[in-house]
């Protein structure tokens, strides 16, 4: 089984009545930790929180929803908390990795990123 986070859903459905997504498909454990961070990072932003975390019970954590200065909110304090981490343990050092190597990139791509 995969968890999967989406990050981007297209403005229109396709030719077969769908949205499209920019997301990644994670294992389970990688998963689990993102989402532990993910909990850590927005602990100040509970409602950003609830949004991304809604469909977590079904493994998926969804950053579409939210409109863009939220969006923001949530990639400046998972950047401020991935670097603000001294000494990681597995757990924080795996969810850097899912961070740095399977979300970033999509971030970068939405039309609602704005850098720092």
């Amino acid at each position: 089984m995969n968890g999967t986070i989406a990050v981007t859903r297209s403005l229109q459905k396709n030719a077969n009545g769908y949205y499209d997504f920019e997301l990644t498909y994670l294992g389970l454990g990688a998963f689990d930790a993102f989402n532990q961070i993910l909990s850590l990072a927005l602990t100040d932003y509970p409602e950003i929180r609830e949004v991304v975390q809604e469909m977590e019970v079904i493994y998926q954590l969804n950053f579409y929803e939210l409109n863009s200065d939220d969006f923001n909110t949530a990639v400046k304090e998972l950047e401020r908390f991935f670097n603000n981490l001294k000494n990681p343990n597995e757990l924080q050092e795996l969810a850097r990795r899912v961070w740095e190597e399977s979300v970033v990139a999509l971030v970068r791509k939405d039309p609602r990123y704005q850098p720092s």
